[in-house]
């Protein structure tokens, strides 16, 4: 048995997520994956769920990270998404131009 076997399906969500060190703004969305995938022609997907749906799982995600935060599971960091490196200059000496 392994630890992951011990997770709430929110919990392996959000664990899910920072394994790979991306977004949190995508649990939810991850959590309706693990929970309600069905497969179709050998391709799992998801059902749709709404804003609505995804809005009132907010204060409930954000309980289940501060608790994995508390245990020193998971550390919440700016993200680095190369913003600067893509406002690096890329014109010729002095052209003023951006990428």
């Amino acid at each position: 048995m392994s630890v992951w076997d011990e997770l709430t399906p929110e919990q392996c969500a959000v664990m899910t997520l920072a394994t790979e060190e991306t977004y949190l703004n995508g649990v939810i969305y991850c959590h309706n994956f693990l929970v309600h995938r069905v497969t179709t022609d050998g391709a799992a997907i998801a059902p749709p769920i709404s804003e609505a749906a995804v809005r009132s799982l907010i204060p409930h995600f954000a309980q289940v990270v501060a608790d994995l935060m508390e245990r020193n599971w998971i550390e919440i960091r700016e993200p680095y998404d190369g913003v600067e490196k893509r406002r690096t200059h890329v014109g010729g000496a002095g052209s003023g131009e951006v990428g």
